[in-house]
């Protein structure tokens, strides 16, 4: 696994804590020179993002921790396939005005470019299809004020290999797959370990929280991290999660497209 993605959302602030330790697989084999990690919360409703990219010669030879504060969503990234001299403007996550977003698989940047209005065209900071992408599907959302039809809209720019990403307003986190597998994991207070503690074994990354150890939460990764009841988000679905952390699972492939 190159790169990997992790959300949360919980019912009030929470800490959470990124941890990377070296020695990581894709560092030992040689297969990658850099590690590329991103940290989206929020501040009051505020997004905030950090975003690093670490030369094999530049990580610690201990682990390194990042603790933002306490928020009550995060979405995380990680990459072990970008090269030293990567720019973390191209990285994922992104922000744009009340919105996060971060998403794995290739998109056309040009492409997207010329849908963007000048205000999206000019707010973009970095050089990565991500980053338009992102702000084609916020356009959408603006100008439709419905999450599906714009997504609908967004998802028919996306070529053969397919996209995943997670997207939040602040309140609501939203997660989408298609060709890139995502889960989603129901931490129920009543139900689950009294403990907060995922360990991503392909990048030697680990993610902790004290306060969500006795709080409910719903958890989105690109992968299992834990043997809890981890659901797979079906192909060409939409999972989105309240802020009362209900969970709403909407078939895409399904919906109706408007005809020229």
């Amino acid at each position: 696994m190159s790169s990997w993605m992790f959300g949360v959302i919980t019912h009030k602030p929470a800490d959470l804590a990124l941890s990377l330790h070296e020695g990581s697989p894709a560092e030992s084999s040689g297969s990658s020179p850099a590690l590329a990690w991103g940290i989206g919360w929020y501040e009051g409703a505020r997004p905030k993002i950090t975003k690093q990219v670490q030369a094999s010669a530049a990580r610690p030879s201990n682990a390194a921790r990042f603790a933002p504060g306490t928020s009550r969503i995060y979405i995380l990234f990680l990459d072990a396939g970008v090269s030293g001299d990567e720019d973390e403007r191209n990285l994922s996550p992104f922000h744009y005005r009340n919105w996060l977003f971060a998403q794995q698989g290739h998109l056309n940047r040009e492409a997207l470019f010329r849908l963007l209005d000048p205000a999206h065209a000019e707010s973009l900071d970095g050089e990565s299809g991500g980053e338009a992408f992102f702000h084609w599907i916020v356009q959408n959302i603006k100008k439709t004020r419905d999450l599906v039809p714009s997504l609908l809209d967004s998802l028919r720019q996306v070529g053969e290999d397919g996209v995943a990403f997670l997207l939040s307003n602040g309140r609501w986190l939203f997660a989408y797959q298609s060709g890139h597998p995502l889960y989603y994991l129901e931490r129920r207070f009543s139900t689950s370990e009294h403990t907060f503690h995922y360990h991503v074994s392909d990048l030697e990354a680990n993610i902790n929280s004290s306060t969500l150890a006795n709080e409910s939460a719903i958890l989105i990764s690109s992968q299992k991290l834990s043997d809890e009841r981890w659901c797979e988000i079906p192909q060409n679905h939409l999972l989105a999660v309240t802020p009362r952390l209900d969970i709403i699972l909407v078939d895409l492939a399904e919906q109706p497209t408007e005809t020229a």
